[in-house]
């Protein structure tokens, strides 16, 4: 049947034998391509290039060249059949598009546009005339044909050819200059204005008037008449594809990243949960060598097996949907069962993990309440009435607020641990052995757990070619997040952190000091402790969904309708994943892409769970299925890290790493390299022996009958000396107070007293210096007295921010407390010991006049000069009585250039200062006087 006809070929309407799939078949009539021999050569080679560019590529919006044939006299091409005519009609029948419409027609162009440069092609006639329909024109799904003025150009080659359409030519064509791919993307720029307005932005020309230029052809507005109610985004998208310099044009590879934002966000939220708190007990393990290749190994497994799981599903039929799904279009039945296997073990021990998780933490909150039984009881109650709702949409929102919850977590433990144990001695080193480093393993493999949503995912990204990258740049990030947390928690606290990071931070009620002997906040650490049993409330229900799918069908034989329709061969049998799509994804989907047959099956579940009799048998199912989990978690109450660790080497190591590149070797391992294929195996055989053995440590230890040994050692990663003991500083005791709490009693200090601290503060901080250390707090609060406030006996404390520098050595860290910042901190200058005696400065001011000499500030506001934060000033009202002495120590000391600032040796600038001196001075007389007249006194006495 011919479906279009023209000068020089007819297009049919063919059925293909074998399968009766149809396509549109072209064929060209060499002899009528052109009169002149050598003129129909080059058209006919122009039809060759065509046809080895359609070759090359394969994506979802190019039409897909099926086949090709060429004799004497024809040119036969086989394209895939598309019947919903040019857009450039739609285009005419409507006027213009809504921004909704357009946005996902340039979507899908921008896609193969950026897979096509990729490929090295570019199309150099992008136009609504060149982009068919599929299907009706309401659906707006579109394809790129026509590649007659396709050329294939590598990175940074160019060309010249004058090829393309008046209206769509970039300027780089118009004025005959060298161009690449970037000539495609201000078509593209025509086409989201001409979509959004109806309107092309530029009269049509091929060529420039004499002493034109090009700017004159191109002034792009938009006028108020046409692009009413068209959003700013829309038009600085559409300025920044119409950039006259090509280099400063956006390219396909920056545009459109919402789905690709959409994906990250589901995947951080995905691995982000219980498994990070454990973070720097791995290092606590291992040591921070073997504990950051450990992490480093276990990145690159779950990364690179959840890039396999998404690249399968790019060669994976349509009907290929979810991750049992594609289970068993690799490997058949066992496939399917192995994914049902290993994510139902996920979605009941996950929630077990969770009861005993949180029974701990009330506990610890209130340790008076109850016992952990009863806490867990309770948490079961307070969440059964979500756990018997039907389906649970979960949607990204509650996806993030989990995530949310379990970041503030992380963010306050860390916080309290770095701030509760800054100016320790140096942290206890673990005892590493082969058999603690492996026990790394659970706890990493509990943390991942990416690869069993991606197939879902891709299904709804709109350029699923760029999933692999997506998917392999999240999960860098997710690696580098939990290498930052195992780093930070491991420095403040060494092998003495436990294996979850909020038990090191709750403070006794009676000794007020936490498991690790810090002095804690309570209120903080009640804050970590809430914001992880928020995240642990809905991620408990969330994850239990899918177990209470799979149990009604097993148990009740519901939700088989689906199931037993023998025309979809990839999903027979409902997994947690599949169950997980339809009622608790934490796929965002808006509305507009839930498809009428979604609906319909989810109209078609709630009408399952109708009748009395249905209701009593479904809910008594789920409050067991809640029963056996409660009494398991009371039985496994003292045992959560093991209980942890046991789920990850088990559940989450077969379902996220091994399965899916089992799955990849198993379709696709005759494709892959040698070497790739050689690391895949590696990295089974690793993740198997690992995940067997720490299987069968942790197993021992939770089936093991009784509770835990007594005697165990309070902290068994470490070595002997330090297994029962924290390490403790004993300090001398000062009790006088803060010189802080004096200086707001007295209001200021008078000038001999003044001179007295000022005195013993240079004094130590003089020797500080000689010794290479810099303090970088210097302020009242760090000056401890020693006895009584009327004494005046300073000790300098709290060397938290203190560094040891060497002379000349400088460092740029941004430290200290706001008033006291010298500017050399505040410009992030390299700096050196001259910043304490700017503090130094700054404390003597304080002293002799009750407040500071410059407003406290942490930064500088744009184009503010640092002069003006601290112009030096001396008002009378509260410097009358002071000498000329001790200011101009003080203005020496505050000197903005900190080489020419005063310096603590005596010997040199400190030891000029006129006020010290003389004082000194004075006091030297007056003690010479004093002994004079004692001896005169005594004279006289023994002559008498």
């Amino acid at each position: 049947m011919v479906i279009g006809a023209g000068t020089t070929s007819k297009c049919y309407r063919c059925r293909r034998t074998t399968d009766a799939r149809l396509f549109a078949c072209k064929i060209i009539d060499k002899r009528r391509l052109a009169i002149d021999p050598v003129r129909r050569a080059e058209v006919t080679l122009q039809l060759r290039r065509e046809v080895e560019v359609l070759k090359r590529l394969d994506h979802p919006h190019i039409a897909k060249l099926e086949d090709a044939f060429e004799n004497e006299t024809h040119i036969i091409l086989v394209m895939e059949l598309l019947e919903g005519g040019e857009l450039f009609d739609a285009i005419i029948e409507r006027g213009h598009l809504s921004e909704h419409e357009a946005h996902h027609v340039v979507r899908s162009v921008l896609s193969a546009v950026q897979y096509m440069h990729d490929q090295g092609v570019v199309h150099r006639d992008i136009k609504p005339e060149n982009l068919l329909l599929t299907g009706a024109r309401g659906a707006l799904e579109v394809k790129i044909i026509d590649f007659g003025f396709s050329k294939l150009l590598g990175d940074g080659i160019t060309t010249s050819s004058f090829l393309g359409t008046s209206g769509y030519l970039a300027p780089e064509i118009l004025l005959h200059h060298p161009y690449t791919s970037a000539v495609d993307m201000w078509a593209c720029g025509v086409l989201l204005y001409l979509l959004l307005s109806g309107r092309l932005p530029f009269a049509p020309s091929t060529q420039l008037l004499p002493h034109q230029k090009v700017s004159s052809l191109y002034n792009l507005t938009f006028p108020d008449k046409y692009w009413r109610g068209v959003s700013n985004p829309a038009k600085n998208l559409v300025k920044k594809l119409l950039v006259l310099n090509p280099k400063h044009r956006y390219t396909a590879k920056y545009l459109f990243t919402k789905d690709d934002a959409i994906v990250a966000f589901n995947l951080f939220c995905s691995v982000c949960g219980i498994g990070t708190l454990g973070m720097p007990a791995n290092f606590a393990r291992a040591g921070p060598y073997f504990g950051s290749f450990a992490m480093i190994f276990m990145g690159f497994a779950n990364v690179y097996a959840s890039v396999l799981v998404s690249k399968a599903m790019l060669v994976a039929p349509r009907s290929v949907k979810t991750f049992g799904d594609l289970g068993e279009w690799c490997m058949g039945s066992f496939g399917r069962y192995a994914v049902v296997i290993s994510q139902m073990c996920v979605c009941l021990l996950v929630p077990c993990a969770f009861l005993v998780l949180g029974g701990n933490l009330l506990t610890d909150v209130f340790p008076t309440a109850f016992e952990t039984e009863t806490w867990i009881i309770l948490m079961a109650l307070m969440v059964l009435p979500v756990c018997l709702v039907p389906t649970l949409k979960e949607g990204a929102t509650a996806a993030f607020v989990c995530c949310v919850g379990t970041i503030i977590a992380d963010i306050i433990g860390i916080g309290m641990l770095f701030h509760g144990m800054k100016g320790h001695p140096a942290v206890p080193t673990p005892n590493v052995s082969l058999p603690q480093v492996a026990s790394t393993f659970g706890n990493l493999a509990l943390a991942y757990g990416a690869a069993v949503v991606i197939p879902a995912l891709q299904r709804h990204h709109s350029q699923p070619e760029r999933m692999p990258q997506v998917v392999a740049i999240t999960m860098v990030v997710i690696t580098v997040l939990f290498i930052t947390l195992a780093w930070t928690g491991y420095a403040s606290v060494g092998c003495q952190i436990s294996g979850n990071l909020l038990f090191n931070i709750m403070p006794d009620p009676v000794t007020k000091l936490s498991s690790l002997g810090m002095k804690a906040d309570f209120g903080a650490a009640v804050l970590a402790y809430l914001a992880m049993q928020l995240h642990i409330t809905i991620a408990f229900a969330v994850l239990l969904h899918p177990a209470f799918y799979i149990a009604e069908r097993m148990v009740l034989g519901m939700h088989k309708t689906i199931a037993d329709d023998e025309t979809l061969p990839y999903v027979s049998q409902d997994t947690p994943i599949d169950a997980a799509k339809r009622s608790s994804s934490v796929v965002s989907i808006t509305k507009q892409e839930v498809s009428g047959d979604e609906q319909e099956e989810e109209y078609d579940e709630l009408v399952e769970y109708k009748g009395t009799v249905v209701k009593l048998k479904y809910i008594t199912l789920r409050i067991a299925i809640v029963v056996v989990l409660v009494v398991a978690a009371v039985l496994l109450k003292d045992k959560f890290v093991d209980f942890s660790d046991f789920i990850g080497a088990f559940a989450d190591t077969t379902s996220c790493i091994i399965l899916p590149i089992v799955f990849y070797i198993k379709r696709m391992g005759k494709k892959m390299p040698i070497a790739e294929r050689i690391v895949a195996v590696i990295v089974v055989l690793t993740c198997t022996v690992l995940g067997a053995y720490v299987t069968y440590k942790t197993g021992k230890v939770i089936f093991a009958q009784g509770t835990a040994d007594p005697n165990a050692p309070k902290f068994p990663f470490c070595k002997p000396e330090h297994q029962e003991k924290l390490p403790r500083w004993v300090m001398e005791l000062l009790e006088g107070g803060e010189l802080f709490d004096a200086i707001i009693e007295r209001g200021h200090l008078s000038e001999h007293e003044a001179h007295h601290v000022v005195r013993s503060v240079l004094s130590a901080v003089q020797y500080m210096h000689d010794q290479g250390v810099v303090h970088r707090d210097i302020k009242p609060e760090n000056l401890l007295l020693t006895g009584a406030r009327g004494a005046l006996e300073v000790k300098i404390i709290d060397f938290g921010f203190s560094k040891l520098l060497g002379d000349g050595i400088t460092t740029s860290s941004f430290l200290g407390t706001s008033g006291y910042l010298a500017p050399e901190i505040l410009l992030h200058h390299p700096y050196t010991s001259a910043v304490d005696m700017w503090a130094c400065g700054v404390l003597l001011y304080l002293l002799l006049s009750g407040r500071l000499p410059f407003a406290p500030s942490t930064q500088l506001l744009p184009h503010q000069k640092v002069s003006s934060l601290y112009n030096l000033t001396f008002p009378d009202k509260y410097w009358r009585g002071v000498s000329n002495p001790a200011k101009n120590l003080v203005k020496k000391l505050l000197v903005l250039n900190p080489k020419h600032r005063y310096t603590a040796k005596v010997s040199k600038r400190g030891a000029r200062c006129r006020w010290v001196v003389c004082i000194t001075r004075s006091l030297t007389s007056l003690f010479m006087l004093c002994v004079s007249l004692l001896q005169d006194a005594l004279e006289h006495v023994w002559l008498r």
